[in-house]
């Protein structure tokens, strides 16, 4: 019987650090990245959170419920301790030279962090979300850390396809 390729999730996750547990589930005591478009808080200033207490404090009583939090939402909820938040943009939807600008200052962040996760790409265009989805790698690379983009748009039609 013939052997069933790697599911396309697992093959994109090669770069992982040998002292991850598993290709898809990072430590949860590592520092998570997330670069977001909040309206509030400080802008371009890589901030350590502990929880979505904290988030909201930060960046406003609204933030946790609003679609930049998702990515925060699911790693606190999964367990994770802390995550260095980057708020890109402001109260206007955000473009990509944003979230560019967000990636630029985490890179800078002397606070310490191990994978970068960016989960409100979506919202781009098909030439920004390439444009930050590369911006990503590079600094990821060059960083030697690992990136999670997720695009709902890619996973639709994998699924569709």
């Amino acid at each position: 019987m013939a052997e069933l390729p790697d599911p396309a999730s697992r093959r994109r996750n090669t770069r992982l650090p040998h002292d991850y547990e598993t290709p898809r589930l990072p430590k949860l005591e590592r520092v998570a990245a997330f670069v977001e478009a909040f309206p509030h808080g400080p802008s371009l200033h890589p901030t350590m959170i502990g929880s979505l207490d904290d988030l909201a404090k930060t960046f406003g009583h609204e933030a946790p419920r609003l679609p930049a939090a998702h990515g925060l939402r699911l790693w606190f909820g999964a367990g994770g301790q802390q995550a260095l938040v980057v708020r890109s943009g402001g109260p206007r939807a955000a473009r990509g030279s944003d979230f560019v600008l967000g990636l630029n200052a985490l890179s800078m962040a002397a606070l310490p962090w191990h994978f970068l996760c960016l989960t409100t790409l979506s919202r781009l265009d098909d030439y920004e979300f390439k444009i930050v989805a590369s911006h990503a790698r590079d600094v990821c690379e060059r960083l030697d850390k690992y990136a999670e983009i997720f695009d709902p748009r890619a996973l639709l039609s994998d699924i569709d396809g």
